[in-house]
């Protein structure tokens, strides 16, 4: 069964407001640690289809700081690498 998971960067003001989304609309496991390693751990291994649309990325950058923004990115891009379930969709 394949999940969908709309992700508007909108709605979060730190990582830690983002791993949480992610951790309860994704179902993690409660030894989540909630920081980019773990996000990569979890995706990377993610055992169905996964999509993940991403809007309004731009702010991330804002919220976040540039370098935790494209950590975050890089995190996706590793994972999808990794993981032929995953596909991560996001403006360019």
């Amino acid at each position: 069964m394949q999940t969908e998971l709309l992700i508007d960067c909108r709605q979060f003001d730190t990582p830690d407001s983002l791993h949480r989304y992610l951790a309860e609309q994704l179902a993690f496991p409660v030894y989540y640690g909630s920081n980019w390693d773990a996000l990569y751990d979890v995706l990377s291994t993610y055992s169905q289809p996964l999509t993940l649309y991403i809007t309004q990325t731009a702010v991330l950058a804002d919220t976040f700081g540039s370098i935790q923004a494209e950590i975050f990115f890089a995190v996706l891009r590793d994972a999808v690498r990794e993981n032929p379930l995953l596909n991560i969709e996001y403006p360019v």
